[in-house]
């Protein structure tokens, strides 16, 4: 049985409510899941924060047997801290110049070398 830590929709029109579960990756949505980890307010409040509740120690116990978190659910794992950011695209790391040496030192080399064996 894989299982997925990610979040079921709840709240009301225009004021949504996210539960975050872990779950069985074959059920749907909003089915009962294994267990309820905590929930997540995806508007802030008035101060401009949004409230994340998540018991850290039970997500980190589904984590540990090898559950998966779907995307959204990572990028909250990563800022509370649970799991290392995802790295970079292959596109944006910095390539080191490569060190190339001239081709007549190496032909001049290697021809120098063939001639001293033949005489």
């Amino acid at each position: 049985m894989v299982v997925r830590i990610r979040f079921t929709m709840h709240g009301s029109k225009r004021k949504p409510l996210f539960h975050i579960v872990a779950a069985n990756c074959r059920t749907r949505r909003n089915s009962k899941p294994l267990e309820y980890l905590g929930k997540f307010s995806p508007l802030p409040d008035p101060t401009g924060t949004k409230q994340v509740e998540l018991n850290l120690e039970r997500a980190q116990y589904w984590l540990s047997v090898g559950a998966q978190p779907s995307d959204s659910a990572r990028k909250l794992l990563e800022k509370a801290g649970l799991m290392p950011p995802k790295p970079a695209p292959w596109r944006n790391i910095p390539v080191e110049s490569a060190k190339i040496s001239p081709v007549s030192e190496n032909k001049e080399a290697a021809s120098s070398g063939s001639a001293e064996s033949s005489s």
